[in-house]
């Protein structure tokens, strides 16, 4: 098993487009490698990682969902690149969708702050990442703020 444990992620240039549909970046530092449990330093990925995708919100049995999925003409969200050294490949692609839920389940109530996670049900089936031919998931949680001029924001999800 394959494991990039990543410490600082930041969102960048987000520009909200027509029909409910936000691109955006995502730009991951502090990285390591692990393979089979055992930290890999030569397989540490070049910093910084950044993704590019859309967002848009989708209902799934009855729960709003953020999906990320590639920006329109691309089938990668991102590509990492180890090094010759390392043994699990010098560049593997990050493909599929994430879909995003709210941990409170509580998509559409107004917080400053969300914390959000993968939603594994949608994943399974509607589709979910892939690390090169891979399954891949994103395991664990993240707290989302919005903020404006250095004020955070109230914000919520609103499904269609």
């Amino acid at each position: 098993m394959i494991a990039i444990l990543c410490g600082t992620a930041a969102v960048e240039n987000v520009v909200l487009l027509a029909g409910g549909v936000a691109d955006g970046e995502v730009s991951f530092s502090n990285c390591t490698t692990s393979v089979d449990g055992a930290l890999s330093p030569p397989c540490k990925p070049f910093e910084p990682i950044v993704a590019k995708g859309q967002l848009l919100i989708s209902l799934h049995a009855g729960v709003a969902y953020t999906l990320v999925e590639p920006r329109t003409g691309s089938t990668r969200l991102t590509t990492l690149e180890f090094g010759e050294e390392c043994a699990i490949g010098e560049e593997i692609e990050l493909t599929g969708k994430l879909w995003l839920e709210d941990c409170l389940l509580e998509p559409e109530k107004e917080n400053t702050v969300h914390l959000v996670q993968e939603g594994k049900a949608a994943a399974a089936a509607l589709g979910g990442l892939f690390f090169g031919v891979h399954t891949a998931s994103l395991d664990g949680s993240a707290n989302i703020r919005l903020k404006e001029a250095g004020t955070s924001k109230t914000f919520s999800v609103l499904a269609a």
